[in-house]
């Protein structure tokens, strides 16, 4: 899609509307009612930032839904989501829905989101900020319509480690973790073992197979467009690389904590 297309698309538009109004009337109230009020470290209000969170989290939940249904094909080859209707042309196959209710999503989740980021305080970290603008600009090249097959992994499965980590940043930022530390630390073994399984694991082998097809199209001169397919891989080495950044930190944190409990156990 172009811009113009695009901004008449009803999905576009409901997205683009549905996000920053669910966070205004949620924040909005929770204002009205007084809730949460203290700040965090930079500042921002707690209720601003948890609203973030619940619309984060209801839109990452919905796109995981999403993911979950195409990719491992639970509604049967008849299905209107099934991901057979992309599978035989990975690339450019056509399907409206996958377009409608995992693509764009992810456009306008993206771009809300990176707003977002630079308005509060606590959320404008450079680097989220940078996998923000990556994963959008991918995500509009997907609506030419251009790896739809993939998306419905990257957009929609591996979203759902999102879920456990809204929960766990909602809890620590409403310092809830000590008070509920059994679901907290439940919230935290859910995450590490989703991250790995599908931020590592399957991310992995998937990629290997979108950046060695995507580079094909290029080598065989059918891309649609060589600058698009290139960009869209420089963009998702930078993705990865984030990936496997994070896991690696996730280990180092596991690792160190399990060496200062040991360390604490010998010094008992």
């Amino acid at each position: 899609m172009d811009i113009h297309q695009l901004t008449q698309n009803a999905s576009f538009q409901g997205w683009m509307v549905g996000l920053p109004v669910a966070y205004i009337f949620i924040a909005g109230t929770c204002r009205v009612i007084n809730a949460f009020p203290h700040t965090l470290p930079l500042g921002t209000r707690a209720s601003d930032y948890v609203s973030f969170d619940v619309v984060a989290g209801s839109t990452l939940t919905f796109m995981s839904y999403v993911g979950f249904i195409a990719w491992f094909n639970m509604h049967g080859t008849d299905a209107e989501f099934s991901y057979l209707h992309v599978a035989e042309n990975k690339f450019y196959g056509e399907a409206d829905f996958i377009t409608n209710h995992l693509i764009i999503p992810m456009l306008s989740y993206q771009i809300w989101n990176t707003v977002i980021c630079l308005l509060l305080n606590d959320l404008r970290n450079p680097m989220m900020i940078l996998h923000h603008i990556a994963t959008a600009s991918i995500a509009y090249g997907c609506t030419y319509p251009y790896g739809s097959y993939y998306t419905i992994f990257f957009f929609g499965v591996t979203e759902s480690t999102g879920i456990p980590l809204t929960l766990l940043d909602i809890m620590e930022k409403l310092k809830w973790d000590k008070k509920y530390m059994n679901f907290y630390k439940a919230c935290q073994l859910c995450f590490f073992v989703m991250f790995f399984m599908f931020r590592i694991f399957h991310w992995s082998v998937t990629i290997y197979y979108y950046w060695t097809e995507s580079w094909q199209l290029v080598v065989d001169h059918v891309a649609h467009s060589n600058f698009h397919v290139i960009s869209n891989l420089f963009s998702s080495f930078f993705l990865t690389g984030l990936q496997f950044y994070w896991g690696w930190s996730m280990l180092a944190m596991v690792m160190g904590g399990a060496l200062s409990e040991e360390g604490d156990k010998k010094k008992s």
